[in-house]
Parts: structure tokens; sequence; C-alpha cells
């Protein structure tokens, strides 16, 4: 989260007499909790490094995507370039299922 969003949300919460200061401090102590996610993120895998780790070809992969194997993702900053993924394409060297693509 943002400071300037913790700042906003503590000035909103300050100008509401209905919230104490002990409140304010709990709420915005739980915010900056949350920004703060362990979870690391799930990183997102070209067609070439999807297919390198399965050991087949690009088309390979699109057929994959095209059967719903594998779902696919916009890369961020493109409107056309597709990725996978990393934990969907360890799931299924795994033998577990791929999730749908939200």
């Amino acid at each position: 989260m943002l400071p300037n969003t913790l700042l906003v949300i503590k000035t909103v919460l300050a100008g509401d007499d209905s919230v104490s200061p002990e409140e304010i401090k709990v709420v915005i102590d739980a915010a900056m909790k949350g920004a703060q996610s362990d979870k690391p993120k799930d990183r997102i895998l070209s067609r070439k490094a999807v297919a390198e780790r399965f050991g087949v070809t690009t088309k390979t992969i699109d057929n994959w995507r095209l059967k719903g194997v594998l779902s696919p993702l916009v890369i961020p900053g493109s409107t056309k370039a597709i990725g996978y993924r990393e934990s969907d394409v360890d799931s299924l060297i795994a033998g577990s299922t791929v999730q749908n693509a939200v």
C-alpha cells in the first residue's frame, strides 16, 4: 500500500468523531501489515520458458492453451504477449491440476 494511501486513510478517520485514536492506530497497523505480504509473487513465464521446462515446442504449448491444459495471462506492459503462471506450470509438472486464470 502506498504511503499516501495510508495518510489518506488516517486523515479521513481522524476527521470522524466516532473513531478513537486507538481505533485509528489499529486500522493503520492492520493496513500496513496487510501491505507487507510474505507471499512471494508468482512469476510469469514466457511460452518459450514453459516449452523448455517441458522439453516441447512452443507450438505444443499453444495447443495445450487451446485445449485448456494451461491458462494464459497477458504479460504486464503488453497487449498481445502471453505468459503462464510459474505455479501453474509447476503444478502441471507435479501432476496437479492447473488453476484457471481469473
